[in-house]
Protein backbone atom coordinates (compact mmCIF):
# COMPACT_ATOMS: atom_id res chain seq x y z
CA UNK A 1 0.00 0.00 0.00
CA UNK A 2 1.35 3.44 -0.90
CA UNK A 3 0.30 6.85 0.33
CA UNK A 4 1.43 9.89 -1.66
CA UNK A 5 0.90 13.60 -1.06
CA UNK A 6 1.92 15.93 -3.87
CA UNK A 7 2.27 19.66 -3.34
CA UNK A 8 4.11 22.56 -4.89
CA UNK A 9 7.25 22.01 -2.87
CA UNK A 10 6.78 18.81 -0.83
CA UNK A 11 6.85 15.19 -1.87
CA UNK A 12 6.07 12.65 0.85
CA UNK A 13 5.81 8.97 0.12
CA UNK A 14 5.42 6.12 2.60
CA UNK A 15 5.62 2.51 1.50
CA UNK A 16 4.77 -0.46 3.70
CA UNK A 17 5.89 -3.84 2.42
CA UNK A 18 6.00 -7.36 3.79
CA UNK A 19 9.79 -7.17 3.78
CA UNK A 20 10.22 -3.75 5.36
CA UNK A 21 9.37 -0.07 5.31
CA UNK A 22 10.34 3.02 3.32
CA UNK A 23 9.49 6.71 3.43
CA UNK A 24 10.92 9.72 1.62
CA UNK A 25 10.47 13.47 1.47
CA UNK A 26 11.85 16.52 -0.29
CA UNK A 27 12.55 19.66 1.76
CA UNK A 28 12.93 23.10 0.16
CA UNK A 29 13.40 26.66 1.46
CA UNK A 30 9.70 27.25 0.85
CA UNK A 31 8.79 24.34 3.13
CA UNK A 32 11.73 23.39 5.31
CA UNK A 33 9.98 21.50 8.13
CA UNK A 34 8.34 18.33 6.85
CA UNK A 35 7.37 15.12 8.67
CA UNK A 36 10.08 15.42 11.33
CA UNK A 37 12.79 16.59 8.92
CA UNK A 38 13.93 20.21 9.11
CA UNK A 39 16.66 22.34 7.54
CA UNK A 40 18.07 24.94 9.95
CA UNK A 41 20.06 28.00 8.85
CA UNK A 42 23.08 28.50 11.13
CA UNK A 43 25.57 30.94 9.54
CA UNK A 44 26.71 32.58 6.28
CA UNK A 45 23.43 31.87 4.45
CA UNK A 46 21.01 33.94 2.44
CA UNK A 47 17.70 32.08 2.24
CA UNK A 48 15.43 32.76 -0.74
CA UNK A 49 12.22 31.14 -1.90
CA UNK A 50 14.27 28.86 -4.16
CA UNK A 51 17.58 28.15 -2.45
CA UNK A 52 19.88 28.28 0.55
CA UNK A 53 22.88 30.32 -0.66
CA UNK A 54 26.06 29.88 1.36
CA UNK A 55 28.86 32.45 1.08
CA UNK A 56 31.48 31.73 3.69
CA UNK A 57 32.76 34.77 5.59
CA UNK A 58 35.68 32.90 7.15
CA UNK A 59 37.39 29.52 7.22
CA UNK A 60 36.44 28.81 10.82
CA UNK A 61 33.47 28.83 13.16
CA UNK A 62 29.98 27.36 12.93
CA UNK A 63 28.55 25.18 10.22
CA UNK A 64 26.25 26.96 7.76
CA UNK A 65 23.38 24.49 7.40
CA UNK A 66 21.89 21.75 9.57
CA UNK A 67 19.61 18.96 8.32
CA UNK A 68 17.83 17.70 11.43
CA UNK A 69 15.88 14.43 11.45
CA UNK A 70 13.88 13.57 14.57
CA UNK A 71 13.50 10.14 16.17
CA UNK A 72 10.93 8.99 13.60
CA UNK A 73 13.86 8.88 11.16
CA UNK A 74 16.06 7.02 13.67
CA UNK A 75 17.87 3.86 12.69
CA UNK A 76 15.97 0.65 13.46
CA UNK A 77 16.89 -0.95 16.83
CA UNK A 78 17.35 -4.48 15.47
CA UNK A 79 17.13 -4.50 11.66
CA UNK A 80 19.51 -3.16 9.03
CA UNK A 81 18.23 0.32 8.10
CA UNK A 82 19.38 3.09 5.77
CA UNK A 83 19.13 6.85 5.46
CA UNK A 84 19.83 8.53 2.12
CA UNK A 85 20.60 12.25 1.92
CA UNK A 86 20.66 14.01 -1.46
CA UNK A 87 21.70 17.65 -1.89
CA UNK A 88 20.47 19.23 -5.12
CA UNK A 89 22.49 22.21 -6.29
CA UNK A 90 23.07 24.24 -9.45
CA UNK A 91 26.56 25.26 -8.28
CA UNK A 92 29.13 24.46 -10.99
CA UNK A 93 31.72 21.80 -10.20
CA UNK A 94 35.17 21.25 -11.70
CA UNK A 95 35.31 25.03 -12.12
CA UNK A 96 38.32 27.30 -11.73
CA UNK A 97 37.13 28.83 -8.45
CA UNK A 98 37.87 27.17 -5.11
CA UNK A 99 35.10 25.07 -3.54
CA UNK A 100 35.43 22.29 -0.99
CA UNK A 101 32.52 21.04 1.10
CA UNK A 102 32.79 19.87 4.72
CA UNK A 103 30.00 17.69 6.17
CA UNK A 104 29.49 15.88 9.47
CA UNK A 105 26.86 13.18 10.11
CA UNK A 106 25.96 12.96 13.80
CA UNK A 107 23.60 11.03 16.09
CA UNK A 108 22.46 12.07 19.56
CA UNK A 109 25.36 14.53 20.02
CA UNK A 110 27.47 11.47 20.77
CA UNK A 111 28.75 9.87 17.53
CA UNK A 112 29.75 11.26 14.16
CA UNK A 113 31.79 10.85 11.01
CA UNK A 114 32.92 13.65 8.70
CA UNK A 115 33.88 14.16 5.09
CA UNK A 116 35.56 16.81 2.95
CA UNK A 117 34.76 16.80 -0.78
CA UNK A 118 36.76 18.41 -3.56
CA UNK A 119 34.26 20.20 -5.86
CA UNK A 120 36.54 22.37 -8.02
CA UNK A 121 39.06 21.60 -10.75
CA UNK A 122 42.04 21.41 -8.41
CA UNK A 123 43.81 18.14 -7.70
CA UNK A 124 45.37 18.82 -4.31
CA UNK A 125 43.73 15.82 -2.67
CA UNK A 126 41.08 13.14 -3.07
CA UNK A 127 37.79 13.16 -1.18
CA UNK A 128 38.48 12.66 2.51
CA UNK A 129 36.66 10.97 5.37
CA UNK A 130 37.26 10.51 9.07
CA UNK A 131 38.00 8.95 11.45
CA UNK A 132 39.12 6.43 8.80
CA UNK A 133 37.96 4.45 5.78
CA UNK A 134 37.82 0.71 6.40
CA UNK A 135 36.92 -1.39 3.36
CA UNK A 136 37.03 -4.71 5.21
CA UNK A 137 33.95 -6.89 5.67
CA UNK A 138 33.47 -6.77 8.55
CA UNK A 139 35.46 -3.62 9.40
CA UNK A 140 38.35 -3.98 11.84
CA UNK A 141 37.39 -3.56 15.49
CA UNK A 142 39.56 -0.41 15.74
CA UNK A 143 37.56 1.36 13.00
CA UNK A 144 35.18 3.22 15.27
CA UNK A 145 33.39 6.57 14.96
CA UNK A 146 34.28 9.93 16.43
CA UNK A 147 32.65 10.52 19.81
CA UNK A 148 31.13 13.76 21.09
CA UNK A 149 29.03 16.66 19.83
CA UNK A 150 30.69 18.00 16.67
CA UNK A 151 28.42 21.06 16.40
CA UNK A 152 29.16 22.15 19.97
CA UNK A 153 32.87 21.48 19.49
CA UNK A 154 33.03 23.67 16.40
CA UNK A 155 31.12 26.50 18.07
CA UNK A 156 33.36 26.31 21.16
CA UNK A 157 36.54 26.42 19.05
CA UNK A 158 35.80 29.12 16.47
CA UNK A 159 39.49 29.72 15.72
CA UNK A 160 39.98 26.20 14.34
CA UNK A 161 39.98 26.14 10.55
CA UNK A 162 37.49 23.94 8.77
CA UNK A 163 40.52 22.78 6.78
CA UNK A 164 41.97 21.47 10.04
CA UNK A 165 43.06 17.84 10.28
CA UNK A 166 42.92 17.95 14.07
CA UNK A 167 40.22 15.29 14.14
CA UNK A 168 37.22 17.62 14.34
CA UNK A 169 36.27 17.12 10.71
CA UNK A 170 38.10 14.54 8.65
CA UNK A 171 40.66 12.91 10.90
CA UNK A 172 44.28 13.32 11.90
CA UNK A 173 45.54 12.70 9.30
CA UNK A 174 42.42 12.44 7.13
CA UNK A 175 41.77 9.18 5.31
CA UNK A 176 40.45 8.86 1.76
CA UNK A 177 37.17 7.43 0.51
CA UNK A 178 37.70 4.19 -1.41
CA UNK A 179 38.32 3.92 -4.25
CA UNK A 180 40.04 7.34 -4.30
CA UNK A 181 38.47 10.10 -6.40
CA UNK A 182 39.06 13.86 -6.70
CA UNK A 183 36.07 14.98 -8.78
CA UNK A 184 32.40 15.27 -7.96
CA UNK A 185 29.13 16.46 -9.47
CA UNK A 186 25.78 17.45 -8.06
CA UNK A 187 23.54 16.13 -6.76
CA UNK A 188 25.53 14.86 -3.77
CA UNK A 189 24.10 11.54 -2.60
CA UNK A 190 25.13 9.90 0.67
CA UNK A 191 23.81 6.66 2.12
CA UNK A 192 24.27 5.44 5.69
CA UNK A 193 23.51 1.75 6.21
CA UNK A 194 23.32 0.85 9.91
CA UNK A 195 23.66 -2.77 11.10
CA UNK A 196 22.95 -2.77 14.87
CA UNK A 197 22.84 -6.58 15.16
CA UNK A 198 26.54 -6.68 14.28
CA UNK A 199 27.50 -3.24 15.61
CA UNK A 200 28.75 -1.95 12.27
CA UNK A 201 27.87 0.66 9.67
CA UNK A 202 28.64 1.32 6.01
CA UNK A 203 28.60 4.76 4.38
CA UNK A 204 28.50 5.53 0.66
CA UNK A 205 29.22 8.48 -1.59
CA UNK A 206 27.04 7.71 -4.61
CA UNK A 207 27.83 9.62 -7.79
CA UNK A 208 26.20 9.16 -11.18
CA UNK A 209 29.49 7.82 -12.61
CA UNK A 210 31.09 6.11 -9.60
CA UNK A 211 30.54 5.14 -5.98
CA UNK A 212 32.77 5.14 -2.90
CA UNK A 213 32.32 3.35 0.41
CA UNK A 214 33.78 3.02 3.89
CA UNK A 215 32.91 0.89 6.90
CA UNK A 216 32.92 1.37 10.66
CA UNK A 217 33.00 -1.27 13.40
CA UNK A 218 30.43 0.77 15.32
CA UNK A 219 26.76 1.28 14.56
CA UNK A 220 24.97 4.57 15.05
CA UNK A 221 22.66 4.69 18.05
CA UNK A 222 19.13 3.64 17.13
CA UNK A 223 15.82 5.51 17.43
CA UNK A 224 17.71 8.81 17.91
CA UNK A 225 17.33 10.58 14.55
CA UNK A 226 20.21 12.12 12.60
CA UNK A 227 21.87 15.53 12.19
CA UNK A 228 23.84 16.49 9.09
CA UNK A 229 26.00 19.64 9.20
CA UNK A 230 27.31 21.41 6.12
CA UNK A 231 29.65 24.27 5.18
CA UNK A 232 32.35 25.17 2.70
CA UNK A 233 35.91 24.87 3.97
CA UNK A 234 37.29 28.38 3.38
CA UNK A 235 36.35 32.04 3.27
CA UNK A 236 34.81 33.37 0.07
CA UNK A 237 33.61 29.98 -1.15
CA UNK A 238 29.96 29.80 -2.21
CA UNK A 239 27.43 27.01 -2.55
CA UNK A 240 23.73 27.08 -3.44
CA UNK A 241 21.38 24.28 -2.33
CA UNK A 242 17.91 24.13 -3.91
CA UNK A 243 16.48 21.13 -2.06
CA UNK A 244 17.30 18.18 0.18
CA UNK A 245 15.87 14.74 -0.52
CA UNK A 246 15.73 12.25 2.34
CA UNK A 247 14.82 8.59 2.35
CA UNK A 248 14.59 6.16 5.26
CA UNK A 249 14.16 2.41 4.88
CA UNK A 250 14.69 -0.88 6.64
CA UNK A 251 14.50 -4.48 5.54
CA UNK A 252 13.78 -7.82 7.18
CA UNK A 253 16.43 -9.62 5.13
CA UNK A 254 19.86 -10.41 6.64
CA UNK A 255 22.60 -7.79 6.91
CA UNK A 256 24.75 -7.32 3.78
CA UNK A 257 27.91 -9.36 3.31
CA UNK A 258 29.70 -6.74 1.22
CA UNK A 259 30.19 -3.01 1.44
CA UNK A 260 29.01 -2.44 -2.13
CA UNK A 261 25.99 -0.15 -2.55
CA UNK A 262 23.20 -0.64 -5.00
CA UNK A 263 23.64 1.05 -8.38
CA UNK A 264 24.12 4.78 -7.96
CA UNK A 265 21.54 7.06 -9.50
CA UNK A 266 21.78 10.81 -10.16
CA UNK A 267 18.68 11.49 -8.04
CA UNK A 268 17.16 9.62 -5.13
CA UNK A 269 13.58 9.94 -6.34
CA UNK A 270 13.50 9.75 -10.16
CA UNK A 271 10.34 11.07 -11.78
CA UNK A 272 7.91 8.34 -12.79
CA UNK A 273 4.67 8.54 -14.68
Amino acid sequence: MKFVFLGAVVFLSTLFEASGYRKNITVTPGNNDVDGAKVNVLKDITETADSWDIVSSSKSGSFALEISLNATWGFHPTLTSSVDIVLNSDTPTQASFDLDIVMSFSVNKAQYWSTQLRCDAGTMYNHQIGPQCDVGVPPQSSSTLYSGDIKAWVEANPWVSRQSTSGAYTGNPPDEWQPPRATINFPLHFRIENVPSENRMYVFNLQSTYSQSCGFAEAFQTDKGLQVYLHTDNSGESLSVQSVEIEYSYQDTPAPTTADPTTASPTLFPTTS
